[in-house]
């Protein structure tokens, strides 16, 4: 079962799918909140949240009077059917929302200020929209704001644009709240009281923007920041979306749009339904930066279909370590199990590495765990009427903290079908445990192999991933592909090893008749990356040959089966802009997400954007990978019907 790591979540952009308005759900493994550059999204904000969201099409226009009737239950009541998105102050504290929605002639965002409870602030107060209108990374001519400033008794909207000589954002024309600009199509409203999310009174502010005014259409996608203040001067108590950090403490962050996040606006065809769901956050409260999850997928309930298993890397204020299953039921996602109210089961760690399959062969996958703990534990017999693992167990117990990748295959070829466990621990060690599936059902400590030194000058000292996969479709062989940090300054390598009768054996290409996996000598400098975390071994171009994904800090390699040995990779995704170098890279997965027969690339970005891609295949020869991509979805978080403070 291919590893699933992934950033937040979701609304699909893909035509005749029902959309789902939910929260933020599942974040990449070690969230660094980096660009993500992919087709023409190549400047904007590393720390959006997401990097591009979207303006639901809805034929039902708000009334601009600044007061926002938000009402998730009554269709009737005004922004019910807008997406909604979480806005930040300095310190990235969900303080506000930002709600949008377009009817295809109009633009119409909304920014519910939660946490802005004084009417009038003695300085200067206001809201802000920016617009990087051609989607160039740069502020230049074309660019376009409306800004509103309330100052004492002086209150005025003005629509601006970018004045390169003076390097300055001058007016086009003035107007008054509540009043249409008398040129433009354009009205701006702000309004004190209570709204649909928050009873307090507080700040909100209401836009009604012409789509031709901006020479925009549908699917238009456009550079945007969104924003508001009650301190104009010093940019304190500001909220902002996308999330500005503490670094632009002053007001330069208007002119920088490499700052600002994405904005595509809906179309009738491709969002016309959605559904408002329940919290779909992991448990309420527990996302953010830097709370990354891993996720699975398993048949645990034996009915044939695969549920999804999600982990956290945060825990509970009462110290619970968070694991939940989901299911699709009845047209929703649906939460059937989660540890902080499991009856008989404890989760003892924070689950970084999941894997599922059916050892005692009762048609029921069992889940095993690891993290940065010595212990793999494993959860099992699944109860249909109590919705709950009724035994849990310690199938294996190291001598030092495992690195909390995991995988299960035939990585001892035995050729009857019987399967084993594999984990990487933090001193460069993979181990081995075996099951027996006859004589007393248990599981049996195999032993572990080191990986070679790559560069023959370091040894391996940490397991990043481990993965067992024919890689090279042989049938007969499978190979242990691992992922290893062998010095200090976390570049990651790729081994590969295969065993035969009673030994493993590095990269055996000297083997004419068997054991031949197609790499040259020095094939791991082609996947050389800084913290290396994924591989996946699956026929993602589905073609009927597997490919070897390997993900990093910086990129997405995919691999053929018969191109390692080639200057470059057929296919490489960049995931990173290479700047500010976080510790991770996003995640990746391969799975059928649309049932449609073909499986598609997911890619998980660290910003929190998922992307959903079908790679193509040009070249039928096995031994060409003329490898494409076509974006099948975006997925992005709305909706969070609390407000956290």
């Amino acid at each position: 079962m291919s590893k699933l790591l992934f950033s937040y979540s979701s609304i699909s952009k893909k035509k005749s799918i029902k959309l789902l308005l939910i929260s933020i759900i599942i974040t990449s493994i070690f969230i660094s909140i980096q660009p993500f550059e992919i087709n023409n999204v190549r400047a904007h904000s590393p720390l959006a949240d997401p990097i591009e969201i979207f303006s639901i099409w809805n034929d039902t226009a708000p009334l601009i009077d600044g007061q926002i009737n938000f009402n998730e239950t009554h269709p009737a009541t005004e922004w019910n059917m807008a997406a909604v998105y979480n806005m930040y102050d300095d310190l990235q504290n969900i303080r506000a929302k930002l709600l949008l929605q377009n009817d295809n002639d109009h633009l119409y965002i909304g920014l519910d200020i939660t946490a802005h409870i004084t009417e009038d602030p003695v300085t200067e107060w206001g809201s802000s929209v920016y617009l990087d209108l051609n989607h160039n990374g740069i502020v230049d001519s074309s660019d376009r704001a409306i800004v509103f400033r309330n100052f004492s008794v002086t209150e005025s909207v003005k629509f601006q644009y970018w004045n390169s000589i003076s390097s300055s954002w001058e007016d086009l024309e003035s107007s008054t709240p509540g009043t249409i600009f008398p040129s433009y199509d354009i009205i701006m409203n702000t309004y004190f009281g209570s709204s649909g999310l928050v009873t307090e009174p507080h700040r909100q502010y209401e836009y009604k923007i012409g789509l031709s005014e901006l020479d925009l259409a549908p699917q238009d996608l456009v550079g945007v920041l969104f924003e508001a203040t009650n301190k104009e001067t010093s940019r304190s108590g500001s909220f902002t979306w996308p999330y500005i950090d503490s670094s632009f403490l002053d007001t330069t962050f208007r002119e920088k749009p490499y700052s600002w996040g994405d904005l595509r606006l809906g179309h009738e065809f491709t969002y016309e339904a959605f559904v408002i769901e329940d919290n779909f956050n992991i448990k309420d409260g527990q996302v953010g930066e830097n709370y990354g999850t891993f996720l699975a997928t398993g048949d645990i309930d034996g009915d044939s279909e695969l549920e999804l298993i999600v982990s956290s890397n945060k825990t509970d204020a009462s110290a619970n370590y968070l694991l939940a299953i989901y299911k699709y039921v009845s047209g929703e996602i649906t939460q059937i199990w989660n540890s902080w109210t499991a009856a008989y089961i404890t989760v003892p760690f924070i689950v970084k590495g999941i894997a599922t399959y059916d050892f005692d062969g009762n048609g029921e996958d069992e889940i095993f765990i690891c993290g940065d703990d010595p212990r793999v534990i494993r959860l099992f017999d699944w109860s249909p009427s109590e919705s709950d693992f009724l035994d849990q167990d310690t199938v294996f117990s190291n001598s030092v903290d495992l690195s909390g990748y995991i995988d299960i295959d035939d990585g001892l070829n035995y050729w009857t079908g019987d399967k084993q466990i594999v984990v990487g621990d933090v001193i460069g060690r993979v181990h081995f445990i075996d099951y027996s599936y006859t004589i007393n059902k248990k599981f049996a400590y195999v032993g572990y192999i080191i990986p070679d030194d790559v560069d023959g000058t370091e040894p391996v000292t940490y397991i990043h991933d481990v993965e067992i996969g024919d890689m090279d479709n042989e049938t007969d062989y499978q190979e242990v592909i691992i992922l290893s940090q062998f010095s200090s300054n976390g570049s990651t390598a790729l081994h590969i090893y295969e065993f035969y009768i009673d030994s493993y054996y590095d990269n055996p290409t000297y083997w004419a008749s068997y054991h031949e996996d197609d790499l040259f000598e020095n094939s791991s400098k082609l996947t050389y990356d800084y913290y290396g975390h994924t591989i996946i071994i699956d026929d993602v171009d589905n073609d009927g040959e597997k490919e070897t994904i390997i993900v990093g800090r910086d990129y997405l390699k995919i691999f053929g089966p018969f191109t390692f040995s080639q200057t470059e990779p057929p296919l490489e995704i960049a995931i990173n802009d290479g700047i500010s170098n976080p510790n991770m890279g996003g995640g990746a997965g391969v799975i059928d997400l649309d049932d449609d027969g073909d499986k598609e690339l997911i890619v998980g970005c660290n910003n929190g954007t998922i992307i959903v891609y079908e790679v193509i295949d040009s070249d039928s020869d096995p031994l060409i990978e003329d490898l494409s991509l076509n974006e099948e979805w975006i997925l992005v978080p709305v909706l969070v019907k609390e407000i956290p403070y």
